[in-house]
């Protein structure tokens, strides 16, 4: 970005234009609903998912064709080789097959749980309303994608202008165009709205799934900094030992998948919804908790690996001491967020792990940790 800044612009306008290709094909799914009457939701589903997944991308130019064509070749070569292990045994395969690329799909694991779940718990909590699922859901991407147009543009950006009047100008095109889209997309919310005016969803299953959208849609990575992390901070809460870049995004992702799991065994319990139930299962439990155990819960252990060592100091033995002050942020230590170095100096556990990270040392009496 600072070598070659004209490459760099370059490559991030042909980005934007494949997401905005990849947006208007989309968009295409928005006729399902109208479609329900004549075809069955497992029909379309499957569409849905196969158009979602393949056919976008390698029409938006995010995914190669080269790779889908690979993958479909491995599998069939493979099922040539299993031809003598049975039916069962090739269908074993297929399974193995279809997860290990579902797992390596990350964009659309967020949207998959989304409308698997909307959809199991329109057939819970309102299954007169049917296809709801598909009003609500777009409702709260709309709304998210307008929040993140109008507040994520860095104005900074035109900073650099030296005129008044150019200034003025980049400032009054920057309002125009964020207006105009906020104004079409609640042209888009009043279109659907006239369109699925029959549909009214309950107060409960608006709030359960505006919850699960917010989880996993704002679920955040190990280490980044979100809105729910710095309320974790203000919180200031002993028994993080300041790592609540590593606890929140996986307290979140734990309670996204904590819901789908509370959805599918209560689904699981009719009959005509153990499919669907059994697919949110896999889907929103069984790889969205792999995916939080390998990105999130492995990150913290590594962190937390570097104090655990050190045992934590008890409130009878920080008030024995008569000094309950960090040596190193000079805050007040309280329990369960102060640690004994071998040496028999506390710290917070915060202030240990930075200073073993960084100096490996006692920041008191420079001892090894």
């Amino acid at each position: 970005m600072v070598g070659n800044p004209y490459r760099y612009r370059a490559a991030l306008q042909q980005l934007d234009n494949r997401h905005a290709t990849a947006g208007c094909l989309l968009a295409l799914l928005f006729v399902i609903p109208f479609a329900a009457s004549s075809c069955s939701m497992a029909a379309l589903l499957v569409s849905a998912a196969l158009y979602s997944a393949v056919v976008v991308p390698v029409a938006a130019g995010l995914l190669p064709l080269s790779a889908v064509i690979g993958r479909l070749r491995s599998l069939l070569q493979a099922l040539e080789r299993s031809q003598a292990l049975g039916v069962l045994r090739q269908a074993w395969f297929c399974s193995l097959w279809l997860h290990e690329v579902y797992s390596q799909l990350d964009g659309i694991h967020a949207t998959t749980n989304q409308v698997l779940f909307f959809l199991l718990s329109e057939k819970l909590l309102c299954p007169d309303q049917r296809l709801s699922c598909l009003y609500v859901l777009l409702c709260y991407t709309v709304l998210a994608y307008l929040w993140r147009s109008l507040h994520t543009r860095q104005w900074s950006q035109l900073l650099h202008e030296t005129s008044a009047a150019d200034f003025i100008k980049l400032t009054t095109a920057f309002v125009v165009v964020r207006l105009g889209r906020g104004v079409a997309m609640s042209l888009v919310l009043l279109t659907f709205s006239l369109h699925f005016n029959h549909l009214e969803p309950g107060g409960a299953y608006v709030l359960f799934t505006a919850t699960y959208f917010l989880l996993t849609q704002y679920r955040g990575e190990a280490g980044e900094e979100t809105a729910a992390v710095s309320c974790a901070r203000y919180l200031d809460l002993p028994v993080l030992e300041g790592l609540e870049e590593y606890w929140v995004p996986l307290l979140v992702r734990a309670t996204a998948v904590l819901m789908s799991a509370l959805v599918a065994c209560v689904a699981a319990l009719d009959a005509s919804l153990l499919p669907l139930a059994l697919l949110v299962g896999y889907s929103n439990v069984y790889v969205a908790g792999l995916r939080a155990a390998e990105r999130l819960w492995e990150p913290l252990e590594s962190q937390l690996a570097v104090v655990s060592a050190f045992p934590l100091a008890s409130r009878s033995e920080l008030r024995r001491r008569g000094d309950s002050t960090c040596a190193v942020c000079l805050d007040e230590m309280r329990p369960p967020g102060a640690r004994v170095t071998p040496c028999d100096h506390v710290f917070h556990g915060a202030c240990l792990r930075r200073c073993a990270l960084q100096f490996g040392q006692c920041p008191l009496c420079k001892a090894p940790l």
